[in-house]
């Protein structure tokens, strides 16, 4: 007998997936500041946000970029995000 649940743990080879806790925190910060600091277009910025697959480096890049505009934002440097009411209360601010 065939086991049709294989296929949901076949190895996706380099693509994988983003965190839903992340992906939730994220999504509250808003698109713009996010493709903006990370130079990704659109479209990969509301897959990663949606929970769609991703190529690891895109994904690690936009990890990072996440990370830069929370150094920026808690050391006071990135007035201009501040504009974006929901990127602050998804940092706490």
């Amino acid at each position: 007998m065939i086991d049709a649940s294989i296929h949901v743990y076949e190895a996706k080879g380099k693509m994988c997936l983003a965190d839903p806790a992340d992906r939730k925190r994220w999504s509250k910060m808003g698109v713009r500041p996010l493709m903006g600091e990370s130079s990704l277009s659109q479209q990969t910025v509301y897959k990663i946000l949606a929970g769609d697959a991703v190529r690891r480096y895109i994904l690690s890049s936009f990890m990072q970029a996440v990370d830069k505009i929370k150094i920026l934002v808690l050391a006071g440097t990135a007035v201009g995000l501040f504009a974006f009411p929901r990127f602050c209360q998804a940092l706490g601010l």
